[in-house]
């Protein structure tokens, strides 16, 4: 998954995001997508929508069951809409099953 475009694609009602591969960002247009990267020991991943970005530091992931919960918190220049935040905590889950790879969005804990 590292190093590559993946863009999110909105499925029937009960099924959360799919995200399939791209060769960038322009690939995913409206629906917007993600790239996980890694250098070093550090790991995160950045947002992308049009030309807005996200750049965005993993600071944990616990695997529960077969699903992967990710933690991080993300800061973006500008708004992607207006009255969006420019940094603010981030929390989904990653799984892979037959139809792909699935991410849900979770309400990221407040401290």
């Amino acid at each position: 998954m590292f190093g590559h475009y993946w863009c999110f694609f909105h499925a029937p009602d009960d099924d959360p995001h799919l995200i399939f591969s791209a060769d960038n960002f322009d690939d995913c247009a409206n629906r917007g997508g993600v790239r996980f990267w890694r250098r070093g020991g550090k790991s995160g991943f950045q947002l992308g929508r049009f030309d807005w970005r996200a750049d965005c530091e993993i600071s944990k992931i616990d695997l529960v069951g077969e699903v992967y919960r990710v933690h991080g918190y993300c800061r973006a220049k500008r708004e992607m809409f207006v009255g969006d935040p420019l940094e603010g905590a981030k929390v989904f889950e990653l799984w892979q099953s037959k139809t792909g790879i699935h991410w849900r969005e979770l309400e990221a804990e407040s401290k």
